[in-house]
């Protein structure tokens, strides 16, 4: 889901006063119930890792207390009047082996450790193992006859703070059990009820009494009271954890709406930021004065810059063969790859005016390989045209029913672009009140245009400046005959061909060749290049 729809979903839950569960639309919200389930249990887990090694301790000292008197005298000497009864110990040793077994299962198995333990998969299973060993404490507390209520209002505390699930589940397993308890426990005793062994346990008198009159008055005082004690216990815990779940579900639900609207928020920061990013370079923005409105301004210069200047060749053509959705596809496709290479090689694209694409090195982020930038740019910008080819046919030519496909087939097979590269200094600023753009400003951006306007299709034509600070990092280059260029008059200029790396794989002699023998306007430079290569391992096989 979205954030907004996110939102949406959890503005229309709400939690029943009574059952504390999430409702959507009349029915269980399952999605968040496990949310709070995953919550619970994760807030639960180091507390039960602890629990267990306790529990396992204490039976196997009631374990050895069995079987052990003397260590039942001293810790509790008021119990070995249970010995009377010699024919339960058995069956109460036996039970507490089967604690101890199910303690060390989740010990061994590491039921309640680690981030995906079976505990956080399944929490039914540790409901039925916590209700097991409340029933087998409770079974061992009838056979022992033990009127102590200690050990079921521990359980009670247990089951009811840290199993993860609802008190509406919880309640009923501890209600039902802790009536079976009682009953069963009354039976019990009951049954024991005319014994003298029975009569000196309870303390009760020698001489012969009725059962309602003498024993059973006695045996009813001291289970009610258990039942009081346990009844009331167990009526706290209810009030308590049904207070305490209320407030976890309240937060809970605010939290995950808190989130959902910070998700949102953070969604739309960022947008603002990467649109705030296509107008302005993050180094500019953090200067400005967003604070004041009035004062959102910026002027610098930089001394060595080098500007880019990309056309699409022969736009009017593309325009008179598309319509106006794929001539917006056409620019997009080119102008979206370009963006991806720029962000390689660390060029700002500074604007996009219909079929140019202006771009700089070494402004707004100085440095002195501005004019390298710039170069792998450029050579990159003419090697990609093949492949934007691949893509434009993909897009505009896929499927049937395309009107004049031969005629836009044969206008994407010569699609090119011319390139330009100049060199200098350049004054920078944020112009406008609204729709704040960075522009470039100087003479160095009107020359970079003309070298572009003045290049051939599928070439990259430099300025002398930038051909000095080329020159020197192993550029490969093609002079040309000096020409006339608006506002500048005659100047010399150079053909970017490629890198000195490059030449192990391309004979730059026969390139320079095909160059000047080639009609340019009509073939793209991958294709002259494709061509040398083909010449160079002719010449070599001839040989």
């Amino acid at each position: 889901k979205t954030s907004e729809e996110n939102l949406a979903w959890l503005r229309s839950v709400r939690v029943n006063p009574h059952s504390l569960r999430y409702m959507k639309d009349g029915a269980i919200d399952a999605r968040l119930e496990k949310m709070y389930w995953e919550q619970e249990a994760r807030y639960h887990q180091s507390v039960l890792i602890n629990l267990v090694d306790l529990w396992m301790a204490f039976n196997l000292f009631m374990l050895i207390c069995d079987y052990h008197p003397m260590f039942y005298d001293v810790v509790t000497p008021h119990v070995v009047k249970m010995r009377a009864f010699e024919d339960a110990f058995p069956v109460i040793s036996s039970l507490r082996m089967v604690i101890f077994a199910i303690l060390l299962y989740a010990k061994i198995t590491k039921f309640f450790v680690g981030p995906n333990c079976e505990y956080l998969k399944s929490k039914w299973k540790v409901v039925i193992g916590m209700t097991a060993i409340q029933i087998l404490e409770m079974v061992i507390a009838i056979y022992c006859i033990d009127k102590d209520p200690g050990m079921h209002c521990i359980l009670i505390l247990v089951i009811f703070n840290y199993t993860p699930i609802r008190l509406v589940q919880k309640a009923p397993i501890c209600i039902c059990v802790y009536i079976v308890w009682v009953l069963s426990f009354f039976a019990y005793c009951f049954s024991w009820n005319k014994d003298e062994k029975y009569k000196e346990l309870w303390g009760f008198p020698k001489e012969e009494s009725g059962f309602f009159v003498g024993v059973g008055c006695a045996l009813c005082y001291n289970i009610v009271n258990l039942v009081t004690i346990c009844g009331m216990f167990l009526g706290v815990q209810i009030y308590i954890v049904y207070i305490r779940e209320e407030h976890l579900t309240q937060n809970l639900l605010a939290i995950k709406i808190g989130e959902a609207q910070s998700a949102i928020v953070n969604k739309r920061n960022k947008m603002n930021q990467m649109l705030l990013d296509s107008m302005l370079p993050g180094e500019i923005t953090k200067e400005l004065d967003v604070t004041d409105s009035s004062n959102l301004t910026y002027v610098e210069s930089y001394t060595d810059v080098t500007v880019l200047f990309c056309m699409v060749n022969d736009f009017s053509k593309l325009n008179d063969t598309f319509n106006a959705i794929e001539l917006v596809s056409i620019l997009n496709t080119t102008y979206s790859y370009f963006d991806r290479v720029a962000d390689e090689i660390s060029m700002y694209k500074v604007e996009t005016v219909g079929e140019v694409y202006m771009m700089a090195g070494g402004c707004p982020r100085r440095t002195v390989r501005h004019a390298e930038h710039g170069a792998n740019m450029a050579l990159e910008m003419v090697k990609s045209i093949p492949a934007i080819r691949d893509m434009l046919k993909a897009t505009l030519l896929n499927g049937e029913g395309i009107e004049n496909r031969a005629e836009k087939e044969a206008v994407l097979d010569n699609f090119s672009i011319k390139v330009g590269l100049n060199s200098g200094e350049v004054t920078a600023g944020v112009i406008g009140a609204t729709c704040q753009r960075f522009k470039l400003f100087g003479d160095t951006v009107n020359t970079a245009s003309r070298m572009e306007s003045r290049s051939l299709p599928g070439m990259c034509q430099v300025s002398e400046s930038t051909f000095k600070q080329l020159v020197k990092a192993k550029y490969l280059f093609k002079k040309r005959e000096p020409m006339e260029v608006k506002g500048k008059g005659v100047m010399q200029t150079y053909f970017l061909v490629g890198r000195e790396s490059e030449k192990t794989t391309v004979d730059h002699d026969k390139l320079e060749d095909l160059i000047a023998t080639q009609d340019l306007r009509k073939l793209n430079f991958a294709d002259v290049c494709k061509a040398a290569i083909k010449e160079s391992q002719a010449s070599q096989n001839s040989e």
